[in-house]
């Protein structure tokens, strides 16, 4: 699999929004769930926004 180093544009709206409310308690299974949010995210977008309510 090869990966271009191009960048390209993306707009605000199209970041995909992570939520990581609880973290600090989480199982395994929302930890796994989590990573694989963030790897999709770093792979398609190359950017993600966090976001936790408290």
């Amino acid at each position: 699999m090869t990966h271009s180093l191009l960048a390209r544009s993306v707009a605000l709206r199209e970041l995909p929004i992570i939520d990581i409310t609880g973290l600090e308690n989480a199982d395994m299974r929302r930890l796994r769930e989590l990573a694989l949010q963030v790897k999709a995210a770093c792979q398609d977008k190359g950017f993600f926004i966090l976001q936790a309510m408290a």
